[in-house]
């Protein structure tokens, strides 16, 4: 059955249901398109004096939150990268557009693609498990940025966390992604 579009004013409520769900679990959800696809960043957590302390965390929270959407307002699966990516490449193409609309909670963005990486590999690198969502927006940053070695990924996210070093364990991983690489073989 092929995909069918949702319409505006659904897309609108589904949006704004998000933004809902995402205020009430105290996270900002950013829906960022780039590259083609939207990627979702999510951030939460609040500092003692009552400020919020934005740190981005894994995608799985945020991604619960879609699927609520999805079972509460019957959509159909992958409206977010459905119907949300074609909603922000029309933002894109027409500046005079809001992306605004639905608040502190829920951001829509056409988001710089090191900018992304950089949350991607925080959110791979926080404490709680990464989503698997986390670990494919990962390896489809590092192919479309075509980044050539684990130094690279490096300075990149210092630029972004300045005084933070990633873990061993993500450390390994962009070795791992770039051995093959250095090999000779596609990965």
């Amino acid at each position: 059955m092929p995909y069918t579009a949702m319409s505006n004013l659904d897309l609108d409520r589904a949006l704004r249901r998000l933004a809902e769900l995402a205020a009430s679990a105290h996270l900002t959800i950013e829906l960022a398109f780039c590259h083609g696809t939207v990627m979702m960043v999510v951030c939460g957590g609040a500092a003692a004096n009552g400020e919020t302390a934005k740190r981005v965390e894994s995608s799985a929270r945020g991604e619960v939150l879609v699927r609520q959407v999805m079972v509460e307002q019957e959509l159909p699966f992958g409206w977010v990268k459905g119907d949300v990516s074609f909603f922000l490449a029309l933002a894109n193409a027409s500046p005079g557009r809001n992306v605004e609309m639905f608040g502190p909670s829920l951001v829509l963005s056409v988001a710089a693609p090191d900018r992304l990486l950089a949350a991607k590999l925080r959110a791979c690198d926080v404490g709680t498990p990464p989503s698997a969502t986390d670990f494919a927006d990962l390896e489809f940053l590092i192919d479309n940025l075509r980044l050539v070695s684990s130094e690279t990924i490096d300075h990149l996210y210092a630029r972004f966390f300045p005084g933070c070093a990633l873990s061993e364990n993500i450390q390994r991983l962009a070795e791992r992604r770039f051995r093959p690489r250095a090999e000779g073989r596609a990965c």
